[in-house]
Protein backbone atom coordinates (compact mmCIF):
# COMPACT_ATOMS: atom_id res chain seq x y z
CA UNK A 1 0.00 0.00 0.00
CA UNK A 2 1.38 3.41 -0.92
CA UNK A 3 1.55 6.32 1.48
CA UNK A 4 -1.01 8.15 -0.64
CA UNK A 5 -3.43 5.22 -0.49
CA UNK A 6 -3.01 4.86 3.27
CA UNK A 7 -3.61 8.58 3.72
CA UNK A 8 -6.77 8.38 1.60
CA UNK A 9 -8.10 5.44 3.59
CA UNK A 10 -7.32 7.23 6.86
CA UNK A 11 -8.81 10.52 5.71
CA UNK A 12 -5.62 12.50 6.34
CA UNK A 13 -3.28 14.52 4.11
CA UNK A 14 -0.59 12.50 2.35
CA UNK A 15 2.14 14.65 3.88
CA UNK A 16 1.08 13.49 7.37
CA UNK A 17 1.95 9.91 6.43
CA UNK A 18 5.16 10.85 4.62
CA UNK A 19 6.31 12.94 7.61
CA UNK A 20 5.55 10.06 10.00
CA UNK A 21 7.43 7.59 7.83
CA UNK A 22 10.34 10.01 7.44
CA UNK A 23 10.60 10.58 11.19
CA UNK A 24 9.79 14.27 10.88
CA UNK A 25 6.54 14.06 12.81
CA UNK A 26 5.39 12.26 15.92
CA UNK A 27 2.31 10.09 16.09
CA UNK A 28 -0.76 11.63 17.71
CA UNK A 29 -3.52 9.73 19.49
CA UNK A 30 -5.91 10.69 16.68
CA UNK A 31 -3.60 9.25 14.04
CA UNK A 32 -3.12 6.10 16.13
CA UNK A 33 -6.90 5.64 16.22
CA UNK A 34 -7.11 6.11 12.46
CA UNK A 35 -4.32 3.56 11.93
CA UNK A 36 -6.19 1.13 14.17
CA UNK A 37 -9.36 1.58 12.13
CA UNK A 38 -7.60 1.08 8.79
CA UNK A 39 -4.88 -1.46 9.62
CA UNK A 40 -6.39 -3.31 12.58
CA UNK A 41 -3.40 -2.76 14.87
CA UNK A 42 -4.50 -1.50 18.29
CA UNK A 43 -4.03 2.26 18.86
CA UNK A 44 -2.30 1.51 22.16
CA UNK A 45 0.39 -0.40 20.27
CA UNK A 46 0.98 2.58 17.99
CA UNK A 47 1.17 4.94 20.98
CA UNK A 48 3.59 2.61 22.81
CA UNK A 49 5.84 2.59 19.75
CA UNK A 50 5.77 6.40 19.69
CA UNK A 51 6.59 6.57 23.41
CA UNK A 52 9.54 4.20 22.88
CA UNK A 53 10.83 6.39 20.04
CA UNK A 54 10.43 9.54 22.15
CA UNK A 55 12.34 7.98 25.04
CA UNK A 56 15.10 6.76 22.73
CA UNK A 57 15.49 10.27 21.26
CA UNK A 58 15.54 11.81 24.75
CA UNK A 59 18.22 9.40 25.94
CA UNK A 60 20.40 10.32 22.96
CA UNK A 61 20.27 13.95 24.10
CA UNK A 62 21.56 12.94 27.58
CA UNK A 63 19.31 15.37 29.53
CA UNK A 64 20.33 13.78 32.84
CA UNK A 65 24.08 14.27 32.42
CA UNK A 66 25.49 15.85 35.56
CA UNK A 67 22.44 15.09 37.69
CA UNK A 68 22.83 13.12 40.90
CA UNK A 69 20.36 10.83 42.58
CA UNK A 70 18.79 12.20 45.76
CA UNK A 71 19.59 10.44 49.02
CA UNK A 72 16.34 9.10 50.39
CA UNK A 73 15.74 9.78 54.05
CA UNK A 74 14.13 7.02 56.06
CA UNK A 75 12.12 7.59 59.21
CA UNK A 76 12.71 5.45 62.27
Amino acid sequence: MSQAELARKMGVPTNRISQLVGGKRGLTAETALRLEAVLGVDATTWMNLQAACDLWEAKKAKPTKGLRRLDVLTTA
